[in-house]
Protein backbone atom coordinates (compact mmCIF):
# COMPACT_ATOMS: atom_id res chain seq x y z
CA UNK A 1 0.00 0.00 0.00
CA UNK A 2 1.40 3.61 -0.83
CA UNK A 3 2.44 6.27 1.64
CA UNK A 4 0.98 9.98 1.10
CA UNK A 5 2.82 10.45 -2.73
CA UNK A 6 4.33 13.59 -1.41
CA UNK A 7 6.18 11.36 1.09
CA UNK A 8 5.25 12.93 3.89
CA UNK A 9 5.05 9.92 5.57
CA UNK A 10 8.90 9.65 5.50
CA UNK A 11 8.80 12.06 8.61
CA UNK A 12 6.67 9.72 10.57
CA UNK A 13 7.19 6.18 9.87
CA UNK A 14 9.92 5.09 11.82
CA UNK A 15 12.96 2.92 10.70
CA UNK A 16 13.80 2.18 14.80
CA UNK A 17 11.72 4.10 16.96
CA UNK A 18 12.27 3.18 20.62
CA UNK A 19 9.07 4.16 22.49
CA UNK A 20 10.89 5.11 25.94
CA UNK A 21 8.08 5.78 28.65
CA UNK A 22 4.16 7.37 29.08
CA UNK A 23 3.41 10.70 30.07
CA UNK A 24 1.62 11.91 33.06
CA UNK A 25 -1.19 12.10 31.06
CA UNK A 26 -0.46 8.81 29.49
CA UNK A 27 0.40 9.40 26.15
CA UNK A 28 3.14 7.87 24.45
CA UNK A 29 6.73 9.27 24.12
CA UNK A 30 8.51 8.29 20.70
CA UNK A 31 12.38 8.82 21.22
CA UNK A 32 14.56 8.47 17.63
CA UNK A 33 18.10 8.07 16.72
CA UNK A 34 19.80 11.06 15.67
CA UNK A 35 19.29 9.62 11.76
CA UNK A 36 15.27 8.28 12.07
CA UNK A 37 13.12 10.37 10.53
CA UNK A 38 11.12 13.06 12.63
CA UNK A 39 8.75 11.40 15.03
CA UNK A 40 4.72 12.11 14.59
CA UNK A 41 3.45 15.38 15.71
CA UNK A 42 0.23 13.40 16.65
CA UNK A 43 0.95 11.23 19.74
CA UNK A 44 -1.38 8.47 20.33
CA UNK A 45 -3.06 7.93 23.83
CA UNK A 46 -3.03 4.46 24.93
CA UNK A 47 -6.48 4.07 25.88
CA UNK A 48 -6.75 4.81 21.69
CA UNK A 49 -4.10 2.86 20.27
CA UNK A 50 -3.30 0.70 23.07
CA UNK A 51 -0.88 -1.65 21.29
CA UNK A 52 1.27 1.83 21.92
CA UNK A 53 1.08 0.95 26.02
CA UNK A 54 2.02 -2.55 24.86
CA UNK A 55 5.12 -0.99 23.10
CA UNK A 56 6.32 1.05 26.01
CA UNK A 57 5.67 -2.31 28.27
CA UNK A 58 7.94 -4.02 26.10
CA UNK A 59 6.15 -6.82 24.75
CA UNK A 60 8.39 -7.92 22.16
CA UNK A 61 9.77 -10.75 19.59
CA UNK A 62 13.65 -9.99 18.91
CA UNK A 63 14.91 -11.94 16.01
CA UNK A 64 18.48 -10.65 14.07
CA UNK A 65 16.75 -8.62 11.86
CA UNK A 66 13.44 -7.92 13.36
CA UNK A 67 11.84 -6.50 16.28
CA UNK A 68 8.06 -7.42 16.57
CA UNK A 69 5.56 -5.82 18.99
CA UNK A 70 2.40 -7.30 20.18
CA UNK A 71 0.16 -7.52 22.94
CA UNK A 72 0.20 -10.02 25.79
CA UNK A 73 -1.11 -12.90 24.69
CA UNK A 74 -0.19 -12.15 20.53
CA UNK A 75 3.63 -14.26 21.83
CA UNK A 76 2.65 -17.00 19.29
CA UNK A 77 1.99 -14.89 16.21
CA UNK A 78 4.53 -12.16 17.10
CA UNK A 79 7.51 -15.40 17.21
CA UNK A 80 5.89 -16.49 13.54
CA UNK A 81 5.82 -13.25 12.12
CA UNK A 82 9.37 -12.35 12.93
CA UNK A 83 10.82 -15.88 11.68
CA UNK A 84 8.72 -15.53 8.98
CA UNK A 85 10.23 -12.52 8.25
CA UNK A 86 13.80 -13.97 8.94
CA UNK A 87 12.71 -16.58 6.02
CA UNK A 88 12.15 -13.52 3.64
CA UNK A 89 15.40 -12.04 4.40
CA UNK A 90 17.13 -14.82 3.49
CA UNK A 91 15.48 -15.37 0.53
CA UNK A 92 14.08 -12.34 -1.13
CA UNK A 93 17.26 -10.41 -0.53
CA UNK A 94 18.90 -12.68 -3.34
CA UNK A 95 17.44 -10.88 -5.72
CA UNK A 96 16.71 -7.44 -4.68
CA UNK A 97 19.40 -6.73 -1.94
CA UNK A 98 19.67 -6.33 2.09
CA UNK A 99 17.65 -3.72 3.74
CA UNK A 100 19.94 -1.50 5.91
CA UNK A 101 18.10 -1.45 9.13
CA UNK A 102 15.80 -4.15 11.31
CA UNK A 103 12.29 -3.81 10.58
CA UNK A 104 9.83 -3.50 13.35
CA UNK A 105 6.75 -4.98 13.02
CA UNK A 106 3.71 -3.93 15.00
CA UNK A 107 0.58 -6.59 15.90
CA UNK A 108 -2.39 -4.19 16.51
CA UNK A 109 -5.36 -5.96 18.52
CA UNK A 110 -8.29 -5.19 15.91
CA UNK A 111 -8.98 -3.89 12.52
CA UNK A 112 -10.07 -0.96 14.20
CA UNK A 113 -7.23 -0.36 16.14
CA UNK A 114 -4.94 -1.41 12.96
CA UNK A 115 -6.39 1.71 11.06
CA UNK A 116 -6.19 3.96 13.59
CA UNK A 117 -2.90 3.32 14.67
CA UNK A 118 -1.86 3.46 10.43
CA UNK A 119 -4.04 6.95 10.46
CA UNK A 120 -2.68 8.47 13.56
CA UNK A 121 0.82 7.73 14.15
CA UNK A 122 2.17 6.63 10.32
CA UNK A 123 0.17 9.53 8.45
CA UNK A 124 -2.03 6.68 5.99
CA UNK A 125 -5.53 8.92 4.82
CA UNK A 126 -8.61 6.26 6.00
CA UNK A 127 -8.64 4.70 1.96
CA UNK A 128 -5.19 3.35 2.45
CA UNK A 129 -5.89 2.17 6.59
CA UNK A 130 -8.92 0.41 5.79
CA UNK A 131 -7.46 -1.42 2.61
CA UNK A 132 -4.15 -2.08 4.64
CA UNK A 133 -6.50 -3.95 7.59
CA UNK A 134 -9.18 -5.48 4.99
CA UNK A 135 -6.03 -7.62 3.28
CA UNK A 136 -4.05 -8.10 6.69
CA UNK A 137 -0.66 -7.03 6.72
CA UNK A 138 1.18 -4.05 5.10
CA UNK A 139 4.10 -3.45 2.73
CA UNK A 140 6.97 -3.19 4.64
CA UNK A 141 7.63 0.34 4.11
CA UNK A 142 10.72 1.85 5.54
CA UNK A 143 11.16 -0.78 7.36
CA UNK A 144 8.05 -0.52 9.15
CA UNK A 145 5.32 -3.53 9.17
CA UNK A 146 2.06 -3.70 10.01
CA UNK A 147 -0.16 -6.58 11.17
CA UNK A 148 -4.13 -7.41 11.27
CA UNK A 149 -4.53 -9.78 14.48
CA UNK A 150 -6.70 -11.97 11.59
CA UNK A 151 -3.26 -12.83 10.34
CA UNK A 152 -2.61 -15.51 13.13
CA UNK A 153 -5.94 -17.91 11.90
CA UNK A 154 -4.22 -17.61 8.20
CA UNK A 155 -2.58 -21.34 7.25
CA UNK A 156 0.75 -21.30 7.60
CA UNK A 157 1.65 -21.25 3.50
CA UNK A 158 -0.26 -18.27 2.75
CA UNK A 159 1.57 -16.87 5.97
CA UNK A 160 4.45 -17.27 4.43
CA UNK A 161 3.77 -16.35 1.16
CA UNK A 162 2.53 -12.94 2.26
CA UNK A 163 4.82 -11.71 4.67
CA UNK A 164 7.49 -12.76 1.74
CA UNK A 165 5.53 -10.31 -0.66
CA UNK A 166 5.23 -7.76 1.79
CA UNK A 167 9.28 -7.66 2.53
CA UNK A 168 9.66 -7.68 -1.62
CA UNK A 169 7.60 -4.66 -1.58
CA UNK A 170 10.13 -3.07 1.28
CA UNK A 171 12.79 -3.79 -0.40
CA UNK A 172 11.70 -2.62 -3.81
CA UNK A 173 10.98 0.63 -2.06
CA UNK A 174 14.40 0.92 -0.50
CA UNK A 175 16.27 0.24 -3.73
CA UNK A 176 13.45 2.18 -6.12
CA UNK A 177 11.71 4.61 -4.42
CA UNK A 178 7.66 4.54 -4.12
CA UNK A 179 7.68 5.73 -7.76
CA UNK A 180 7.08 1.74 -8.92
CA UNK A 181 4.22 1.72 -6.26
CA UNK A 182 2.42 4.66 -7.90
CA UNK A 183 2.49 4.38 -11.40
CA UNK A 184 3.94 0.59 -12.21
CA UNK A 185 1.46 -1.08 -9.62
CA UNK A 186 1.00 -4.39 -12.04
CA UNK A 187 4.78 -4.53 -11.73
CA UNK A 188 5.35 -3.85 -8.25
CA UNK A 189 2.88 -6.33 -6.66
CA UNK A 190 3.42 -8.74 -9.46
CA UNK A 191 7.32 -8.95 -8.30
CA UNK A 192 5.80 -9.60 -4.65
CA UNK A 193 3.92 -12.35 -5.70
CA UNK A 194 6.70 -13.44 -7.47
CA UNK A 195 9.22 -13.50 -4.66
CA UNK A 196 6.35 -15.26 -2.54
CA UNK A 197 5.63 -17.74 -4.52
CA UNK A 198 9.91 -18.55 -5.68
CA UNK A 199 11.14 -18.31 -2.13
CA UNK A 200 8.53 -20.77 -0.49
CA UNK A 201 8.42 -23.46 -3.83
CA UNK A 202 11.38 -25.55 -2.16
CA UNK A 203 9.55 -25.14 0.99
CA UNK A 204 6.06 -26.37 0.01
CA UNK A 205 6.50 -27.20 -3.71
CA UNK A 206 3.00 -28.55 -3.54
CA UNK A 207 1.14 -26.18 -2.29
CA UNK A 208 3.13 -23.52 -4.25
CA UNK A 209 3.04 -25.71 -7.48
CA UNK A 210 -0.95 -25.60 -6.81
CA UNK A 211 -0.92 -21.93 -6.42
CA UNK A 212 1.22 -21.05 -9.52
CA UNK A 213 -1.53 -23.23 -11.63
CA UNK A 214 -4.12 -21.46 -10.23
CA UNK A 215 -2.93 -18.22 -11.37
CA UNK A 216 -2.30 -19.24 -14.49
CA UNK A 217 -5.96 -20.90 -14.91
CA UNK A 218 -7.46 -17.57 -13.58
CA UNK A 219 -5.84 -15.43 -16.34
CA UNK A 220 -6.72 -18.20 -19.08
CA UNK A 221 -10.21 -17.95 -18.29
CA UNK A 222 -10.25 -14.15 -18.38
CA UNK A 223 -8.45 -14.45 -21.88
CA UNK A 224 -10.77 -16.94 -23.57
CA UNK A 225 -13.97 -14.70 -22.00
CA UNK A 226 -12.30 -11.52 -23.18
CA UNK A 227 -11.66 -9.92 -19.48
CA UNK A 228 -8.59 -9.55 -19.01
CA UNK A 229 -7.17 -6.25 -17.99
CA UNK A 230 -4.58 -4.09 -20.45
CA UNK A 231 -1.91 -3.85 -18.11
CA UNK A 232 -1.31 0.05 -18.55
CA UNK A 233 -5.03 0.36 -16.93
CA UNK A 234 -3.08 -1.69 -13.88
CA UNK A 235 -0.16 0.70 -13.82
CA UNK A 236 -1.67 3.64 -11.91
CA UNK A 237 -2.73 3.04 -8.41
CA UNK A 238 -5.93 4.48 -8.01
CA UNK A 239 -7.08 1.88 -10.29
CA UNK A 240 -5.31 -0.72 -8.66
CA UNK A 241 -7.46 0.46 -5.39
CA UNK A 242 -10.46 0.78 -7.09
CA UNK A 243 -10.13 -2.62 -8.66
CA UNK A 244 -9.74 -4.33 -5.24
CA UNK A 245 -12.81 -2.74 -3.74
CA UNK A 246 -15.21 -3.73 -6.94
CA UNK A 247 -14.57 -7.35 -5.81
CA UNK A 248 -12.69 -10.18 -5.22
CA UNK A 249 -13.31 -11.45 -8.30
CA UNK A 250 -11.46 -8.66 -10.03
CA UNK A 251 -8.92 -8.16 -6.85
CA UNK A 252 -7.88 -11.47 -7.42
CA UNK A 253 -7.37 -11.38 -10.95
CA UNK A 254 -5.33 -8.21 -11.50
CA UNK A 255 -2.50 -10.01 -8.73
CA UNK A 256 -2.86 -13.20 -10.84
CA UNK A 257 -2.32 -10.88 -13.96
CA UNK A 258 0.99 -9.27 -12.39
CA UNK A 259 2.47 -12.51 -10.93
CA UNK A 260 1.74 -13.98 -14.68
CA UNK A 261 3.70 -10.84 -16.17
CA UNK A 262 5.95 -10.73 -14.39
CA UNK A 263 7.28 -14.08 -14.25
CA UNK A 264 6.81 -14.04 -17.84
CA UNK A 265 9.74 -10.96 -17.80
CA UNK A 266 12.00 -12.85 -15.56
CA UNK A 267 11.79 -16.16 -17.28
CA UNK A 268 12.32 -15.14 -20.16
CA UNK A 269 14.70 -11.61 -19.94
CA UNK A 270 15.93 -12.29 -15.98
CA UNK A 271 15.74 -10.64 -13.11
CA UNK A 272 18.81 -8.06 -13.24
CA UNK A 273 16.64 -7.21 -16.63
CA UNK A 274 13.27 -6.65 -14.71
CA UNK A 275 15.44 -4.62 -11.97
CA UNK A 276 16.63 -2.24 -14.96
CA UNK A 277 13.09 -1.51 -15.79
CA UNK A 278 12.54 -0.33 -11.87
CA UNK A 279 15.55 1.63 -12.50
CA UNK A 280 14.51 3.60 -14.86
CA UNK A 281 10.96 3.91 -13.50
CA UNK A 282 12.40 5.17 -10.50
CA UNK A 283 14.44 7.80 -12.68
CA UNK A 284 10.88 8.99 -14.23
CA UNK A 285 10.41 6.96 -17.11
CA UNK A 286 6.86 6.33 -18.16
CA UNK A 287 6.46 2.20 -17.08
CA UNK A 288 5.30 1.73 -21.32
CA UNK A 289 8.93 3.62 -22.12
CA UNK A 290 10.82 1.61 -19.65
CA UNK A 291 9.83 -1.40 -21.00
CA UNK A 292 10.17 -0.35 -24.52
CA UNK A 293 13.65 0.81 -23.42
CA UNK A 294 15.11 -2.18 -21.37
CA UNK A 295 13.58 -5.21 -22.89
CA UNK A 296 12.81 -3.94 -26.47
CA UNK A 297 9.20 -4.55 -26.51
CA UNK A 298 5.93 -2.84 -25.74
CA UNK A 299 3.84 -3.08 -23.15
CA UNK A 300 0.57 -4.16 -24.74
CA UNK A 301 3.26 -7.01 -26.56
CA UNK A 302 3.06 -8.04 -23.07
CA UNK A 303 -0.42 -8.52 -22.92
CA UNK A 304 -0.56 -11.30 -25.75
Amino acid sequence: MKPKKDERVLAVVAKNWRVAALSTIGSVLIVSPAWAPVPPTAIPEPTTISLFAAVVAGNAVETPHAIVFHHPGNEALAETVGNALEFAHGSVAEDLGYPANKITAYIYDSGEEMVDGLMTVFGYDRREAELIAKVGMSPVTKSTFHLNPKAKTWPAKYFLHYVVHAYAHGLTEDRYGMEPALSARWLYEGLGEYEGHRSIETKYPNFEERWNRSKYKLVFKALVFGELFRLANLSGIDQWYANIAESRRTWDLQFAQAYVAVRYIVDEYGIERLKAVLAEISAGLPIEAAIEKVLGVSLSWLEL
